[in-house]
C-alpha cells in the first residue's frame, strides 16, 4: 500500500516501485479525487519505464461521477475495489469486451465505514456476475485492530468474513 497522495505521480511511482522491488504481488493506491485519478497514466507511465509491471488496485471506491478516474483505471488495466453498484455498472459500460476490468469487494465487518454488509455479498456477487466486461478478482475486508494487544474485535471480524 502507497502511503504518498496519489496525485503526486512521481512520488507514488517511486513507492510501487519499491514495494513491487521488495516482493509485493499487489500495490494498493487510493485514488478519491479527479488530481489522484489524473495522475493514473503518468504513474502507469513511470512503472513501465522502469520495467515495473505489477497489478494496481485502487482502493478509495472511486466515484461513479468521477468520469475521468473511471476511464483511467479502465484504459489502464487496473483493479478497482468496490461496494456499491454505480461504479462497477459504469466500468462495466466502458470495458472492452476482449480485456474486462478486474474487481475487488469490499466487505464491511464490523468497522462501518465502507463495504458490503456480509449479508448482501451473495447478491452484490450475483449483480457482479451478470455485469458484462467485470470480472471479480478478489473480495477483502479491513482489520483496523489487528495490531491491539485485544484481539477480540479482530477475531470477530475474522469468523463474520
Amino acid at each position: 500500500m502507497t502511503n504518498t497522495d496519489t496525485a503526486d505521480a512521481e512520488g507514488t511511482a517511486k513507492q510501487v516501485a519499491e514495494l513491487a522491488l521488495a516482493g509485493s504481488e499487489y500495490v494498493r493506491v487510493t485514488v478519491n479525487n479527479e488530481p489522484s485519478a489524473q495522475a493514473l497514466p503518468e504513474i502507469v507511465s513511470r512503472l513501465e519505464d522502469a520495467g515495473i509491471d505489477v497489478p494496481i488496485l485502487v482502493m478509495g471506491l472511486t466515484p461513479p461521477e468521477s468520469k475521468e478516474a473511471i476511464e483511467a483505471i479502465v484504459k489502464l488495466g487496473l483493479s478497482q475495489a468496490v461496494a456499491e453498484k454505480d461504479t462497477p455498472t459504469q466500468i462495466s459500460s466502458i470495458s472492452p469486451k476482449d480485456r474486462p476490468t478486474p474487481l475487488h469487494i469490499k466487505v464491511d465487518t464490523g468497522m462501518g465505514r465502507i463495504g458490503i454488509p456480509p449479508q448482501d455479498v451473495y447478491d452484490y456477487v450475483s449483480f457482479l456476475r451478470s455485469l458484462k466486461n467485470v470480472t471479480i478478482e478478489g473480495i477483502f475486508t479491513h482489520f483496523p485492530s489487528s495490531d491491539e494487544v485485544d484481539p477480540t474485535f479482530t477475531e470477530r471480524q475474522i469468523r463474520v468474513f
